[in-house]
């Protein structure tokens, strides 16, 4: 699964969150190499998944589908937050326009390298109530997951965590996806060609 930023990463820009022009403005935005990117993993039949702490979660299929136009965007998972800028379990969501079926489901639906994972997520959001020190934060796990959860209907199967690619420009998120075992490369946003390299480097050894 190839799981992306949104803002700063497949976007040139941050909205953060509030993004007040239409969709097509926004895809405007797209960086060429993440639209390239994107519709070679479509090609290539891997799913692709937006995880991202915005909550603008129509916005963003809309603009995927403006940005990669002709193409379908319909497949790609959008999984916002509820709360801007925010990282906690709770927060995960489904754009309700994307066919995922078993959504409901999900919960159900972990492999083992995820569900220890989920069952501490809501320790963890408790944690983060009472304490908001830094370096604390699942960054987008709670989003992996639950993108990864919905292959199992949509695909037939679920992937591991080192077949799950995550590019993004935060240290921190890459950081704690790393830790879980997954493919994490950070995006440079002023030189998004070098995330690509790392990319190919990391999936060619």
């Amino acid at each position: 699964m190839l799981a992306l930023d949104w803002d700063l990463t497949v976007l040139n820009t941050h909205t953060r969150g509030r993004w007040i022009n239409s969709s097509v403005d926004l895809a405007a935005h797209v960086r060429p190499a993440m639209r390239n990117l994107i519709l070679a993993a479509m090609e290539a039949q891997l799913p692709v998944s937006i995880v991202t702490f915005s909550t603008q979660n129509q916005l963003i299929q809309d603009t995927l589908q403006h940005a990669l136009h002709p193409f379908d965007a319909s497949s790609i998972f959008v999984r916002c937050s509820q709360e801007p800028n925010q990282a906690h379990s709770s927060f995960c969501q489904v754009n309700e326009q994307l066919p995922v079926p078993g959504y409901r489901r999900m919960p159900s639906m972990i492999s083992s390298n995820f569900a220890s994972l989920h069952q501490n997520q809501n320790q963890q959001h408790q944690n983060q109530n009472q304490n908001q020190r830094v370096g604390e934060s699942p960054g987008k796990m709670p989003h992996l997951v639950s993108a990864a959860n919905n292959l199992v209907d949509f695909y037939g199967s679920q992937p591991q965590a080192n077949q799950i690619v995550l590019i993004d420009d935060d240290g921190q998120n890459i950081a704690k996806a790393a830790q879980h075992g997954i493919v994490a490369v950070k995006m440079d946003p002023f030189r998004p060609n070098l995330c690509l390299r790392s990319l190919a480097t990391l999936l060619s050894s």
